[in-house]
């Protein structure tokens, strides 16, 4: 009999913590898909607030928790440097994502 309430316990935490990390993975698709700072800020705290009540409540390990959180605040951070550098692409320079440096961009070549 206490089989059957385990089983029936089971399926239903399951379900819950399927759609919890649905959630989770889709909070932080919405900050990776941000073109803005603002927008990326707005879905920032609920991302990062939403990853460490999954971690809390063991659903996700702590180092996944760890690991998502830094990925979104890189990001983050790497729409700042580019609001930085925008202006320099303005005026004729080539911001080289891949080496991370700013070159100058000669278009008599």
């Amino acid at each position: 009999k206490q089989q059957i309430k385990r089983d029936r316990q089971d399926l239903k935490r399951r379900d819950n913590n399927s759609q919890n990390k649905s959630r989770m993975r889709t909070l932080i698709k919405s900050v990776l898909t941000a073109d803005s700072k603002k927008s990326a800020d707005e879905h920032y705290a609920d991302a990062v607030s939403f990853i460490d009540k999954m971690a809390s409540k063991n659903i996700i390990h702590k180092n996944n928790a760890a690991r998502q959180k830094s990925k979104i605040t890189n990001h983050l951070n790497s729409l700042s440097k580019y609001l930085l550098i925008m202006p320099l692409i303005i005026r004729g320079f080539f911001y080289n994502t891949h080496l991370m440096r700013v070159t100058f961009f000669d278009s008599s070549r």
